[in-house]
């Protein structure tokens, strides 16, 4: 019966054997799970397929890339257009604000010349490596002998009510979005450090990607599928004929 409701054949029948320590009945084993699985397979998905289509996860299925509609679908069809992205010049304070507003997991790190307005893609970033830059950097600033710690010793950061009334000026605004930001991130940090943090650059370059997974617009969502199935890659960020970033493609996007 498990082995029918499940789909799962030499699993469950090896488990029958090193429960009974006996391979007298391994024949009659094998010929009954292969039949109880023939037989559930006709009468439709198993348990686990039926658990992941009623919670809605995002999984996806070797035979995904056998659909005909693959081969008229582009990635600029599925793919999240306009997604956030961070620039390596980024302070703390942006990046906290980011995190907190967002659930998304990861992040493409664009570059801008100064010669042009056009941004190019130049690494990319998951929700994890970036909070734990955060939590290292407000290390370093509120190590005992760390100069940023010793020159905010004495130093009080505004009450967080008169900064979100608009009696300070823009770095008290910036010191209260951080505020907030760090408390929805769940991240503590002495209130003296919050307006040397506020304005500190972040720097994403060491942790970054600098070779993420990246495909065209015109690319066919079979080449997508393939990248998720057989690579195993958690983000595909799309970029145009100039290698500037307009999408963003998760498994959820293709399912």
């Amino acid at each position: 019966m498990v082995s029918g409701s499940s789909h799962n054949t030499m699993a469950f029948m090896m488990v029958l054997v090193e429960l009974t320590n006996d391979s007298t009945y391994l024949i009659p084993c094998i010929i009954t799970v292969i039949c109880a699985r023939a037989v559930s397979m006709q009468l439709g998905e198993g348990f686990y397929e039926l658990q992941v289509e009623k919670t809605g996860l995002p999984f996806l299925m070797q035979e995904d890339e056998k659909k005909p509609v693959l081969n008229v679908l582009t990635a600029e069809d599925v793919m999240t257009k306009n997604p956030i992205c961070l620039r390596g010049s980024d302070t703390l304070g942006y990046v906290a604000s980011v995190l907190a507003s967002c659930p998304h997991n990861g992040f493409p790190i664009v570059h801008t010349p100064i010669s042009t307005s056009d941004t190019y893609l130049i690494g990319f970033i998951t929700r994890e490596r970036l909070l734990t830059l955060i939590e290292t950097k407000i290390g370093e600033v509120s190590a005992p002998d760390s100069g940023a710690a010793k020159a905010l010793t004495d130093a009080q950061a505004p009450p967080l009510s008169d900064m979100e009334n608009g009696e300070g000026d823009k770095t008290s605004q910036r010191v209260a979005k951080l505020l907030r930001a760090l408390d929805v991130l769940g991240i503590s940090v002495d209130p003296r450090l919050i307006s040397r943090l506020a304005s500190s650059p972040l720097d994403m370059r060491d942790s970054s990607d600098i070779c993420p997974n990246i495909l065209r617009e015109t690319a066919p969502v079979k080449v997508v599928l393939h990248f998720f199935l057989r690579v195993g890659v958690r983000h595909i960020t799309v970029v145009d004929d100039t290698q500037r970033v307009t999408g963003l493609i998760t498994r959820c996007d293709v399912t």
